[in-house]
């Protein structure tokens, strides 16, 4: 999804592009609040820990990410699409290749910054 104002545009992730058949058929999060959740953070994050099963918790942490979201002048269409790249590459990260025991928001970006070159590195 592009938000924009009239100047400039950000790149986010949304449910549609997580749920595009063309991106990943195979995997499907959950999209619903569990009982531990806190109905205050319902499509925003539990206060430390991410759930990377939950569609929305792994939604609202890459676009909060600030070395992933970036905002530029609009007309740049090569921007666009390398920063799209970047969140669904984050994302892709987080679900096939985060280790299980990882579970605090601050280890999960260590772990991306950490990994980022590694991962996928034409992508990047």
């Amino acid at each position: 999804m592009i938000l924009n104002d009239t100047k400039s545009v950000r790149i986010v992730l949304t449910k549609e592009d997580l749920e595009n058949p063309s991106y990943d058929p195979k995997y499907k999060y959950k999209w619903n609040v569990t009982g531990g959740d806190e109905k205050q953070y319902i499509g925003h994050p539990d206060k430390d820990e991410l759930n990377r099963h939950e569609g929305d918790e792994v939604i609202y942490f890459i676009d909060s990410l600030q070395f992933l979201s970036h905002s530029y002048e609009k007309g740049t269409e090569k921007i666009e699409q390398m920063v799209r790249q970047n969140l669904l590459k984050a994302e892709r990260m987080i679900r096939q290749d985060l280790p299980s025991n990882l579970h605090s928001r601050e280890k999960v970006v260590e772990w991306l910054r950490d990994n980022w070159s590694k991962k996928y590195p034409s992508q990047s």
